[in-house]
Formats: structure tokens, sequence, C-alpha cells
């Protein structure tokens, strides 16, 4: 009887221990269940994003590549060339952002990041634009200005052979000695008027505001005193004048003068000029940190979705 009480203890005590091996067992089988269903997560969630994210990176790398080429070209065929690229990306890029905020929004990862580089890269496609249509501006601007340049140039040589004709001019030999004195003037005032075309050129090639305001009274002050030395000598010159090479001259002066009163005339056309430069600058130096703080926040999704 003893005996059989011992095996019934041995069996139940076995049974017992199968019970907890197969428990154990299953829970074990549990476990790795789970583990594999959050690796199917990984798999489904954070490799895609980590993969998309990796290939919007490269994207707007290269977007920012273009833009800075954009940037430090003047040639306005490269430009317009520039810009087709950089909007034919951008348009590529956008593409496949909105793919990755897809993938963002359908997982655990922080929708705020996402809208940080949304902002980021919508501030740099706004600077760019900015930047670009700024450069195709200072293009066309400097046409103006050099175009205008040259036609105020060429109205100061039209003063400058007016005078010359007065300086070479061959009176009867009675007024020889009033000519040289009508040509002594003449010349000096010839000199005088090459102030012009320095001021010209220094306004041409300028890149500061500052040096505009006071140009216009330097073109006058310049011509006022050239003629100064002319008007000394137009009575003199009367009398020996007979093909009207004074008027001619005066015509020639208020012509010049025309030009360089006229609206838009060359001062206002470099004033725009410079406006457009340094907004060319600003919307690039926009640019560079608006897709830099894009770069930095796409980085940051990388580690999350990693």
């Amino acid at each position: 009887m003893a005996s059989q009480n011992n095996e019934k203890k041995i069996i139940f005590g076995f049974t017992i221990f199968i019970f907890f091996l197969v428990l154990s067992g299953v829970s074990s089988l549990w476990n790795l269940y789970g583990i594999s269903q959050s690796n199917k997560h990984v798999q489904n969630s954070a490799h895609p994003v980590v993969r998309e994210a990796n290939y919007v990176e490269i994207q707007l790398l290269k977007l920012a590549n273009i833009s800075s080429l954009a940037f430090n070209e003047n040639n306005i065929e490269d430009i317009e060339r520039y810009r087709t690229e950089f909007d034919d990306n951008a348009k590529m890029f956008h593409k496949s952002y909105k793919e990755l905020e897809v993938l963002v929004w359908g997982n655990d990862i922080d929708n705020d990041q996402s809208a940080r580089i949304r902002k980021s890269y919508y501030d740099y496609i706004a600077q760019t634009q900015s930047m670009l249509n700024a450069k195709i501006s200072l293009h066309d601007l400097k046409g103006k200005v050099d175009i205008e340049a040259d036609k105020i140039i060429d109205l100061a040589d039209q003063v400058g052979a007016a005078l010359t004709d007065i300086i070479y001019y061959e009176p009867p030999e009675k007024y020889r000695k009033t000519m040289e004195l009508v040509a002594g003037n003449a010349n000096y005032a010839d000199g005088l008027m090459v102030g012009v075309v320095r001021t010209v050129k220094e306004i041409q090639n300028t890149r500061y505001q500052h040096r505009l305001p006071t140009a216009l009274d330097e073109f006058s002050f310049i011509i006022k005193d050239s003629m100064s030395w002319f008007d000394r000598s137009t009575v003199l010159f009367d009398e020996i004048d007979k093909d009207d090479l004074a008027e001619k001259t005066y015509i020639a002066v208020n012509r010049l003068k025309e030009r360089l009163k006229k609206y838009p005339n060359i001062i206002d056309l470099k004033h725009e000029h410079l406006i457009q430069m340094e907004l060319a600058k600003d919307s690039q130096k926009r640019a560079n940190t608006a897709v830099s703080l894009c770069i930095s926040e796409l980085d940051k999704l990388l580690n999350t979705a990693d």
C-alpha cells in the first residue's frame, strides 16, 4: 500500500514538472512571436523611413548644390539653365518628401519633426527663388546701366568733339591772337568735361549705395565748371565763328544735361541694380540657413527611425 502511494506521488510530481515545462515552452514561443512581430514592424516601418529619408536628403543636397552654382554664376544663360534644373529637381524632391511624410505619419515617429522639415524646405525654396529672380534682374539691370553709361559717355564725347572743333578752328589772320585765347579756354573746358566720363565709370562699377546720392550734383558741377571756361570766350568767338560751332557746343551740352536728368537715369538704374545685388546675397544667405536646418532635421529623423 505504501509502495502504491509512493508511485502515485512520483507520477504526480512528474506530471507537475511536465506541465510547467510545457507552460515554459509555450511562454517562450509567445515571447519569440512577440519579438518576431516587433521585428516585422521595424522592417515595415523604420527601414522604409530610413531609406526614403536618405533619398530625400540626397535630393536636398543636390538642390543646395544647384542653387549655390546659380548664385555664383554671372552668365544669364547658365543662370536660366540652373533655374530650370532647380525647378525640375525641386518637383522631384517634393514628390519624394510627400512619400516620406506618408511613412512618418503611418508610424510612431515625431510628426512635429516632419513639420519642421517641411517648413525649412519651403523657406529654402522661397529664398532660392528670390535669389534666382534677383540674379536675373541683376543681369537685366547691369545691361541697362551699361547702355546708359555708353550713351552718356557718347554725349560727353560729342561735347568734347564740339570743343575740339573750336580748338582747331582756323580763323582769319587778324583774329589769331583772339583765337588763341578762345582755343585755350575751350581746351581747358574739354579737359574738365572728362570728369563726366570718370564719374560715369565710377557709378557703373560701384558696389556701394552711398556713392550714388551725390552723383547728380557731381555731374552738374563738372558741366557747369567746364562751360564756365567756355562761356568766357563766347563773346570773343562770336565774331569769328562762321560755322555756328559755339551753338553746336551748347546744343551738345544741353543733350548731355537732359540725359543725366531723365528718369530713370544712370543713378536710378544703378540704385536698383545694387538693391537686387543685396537681395540676391541676402536671399542666398537665408536659403543656406533654411537648407541647413532642413538637413539637420532630416538627420534627426534618420536617427529616430534607426
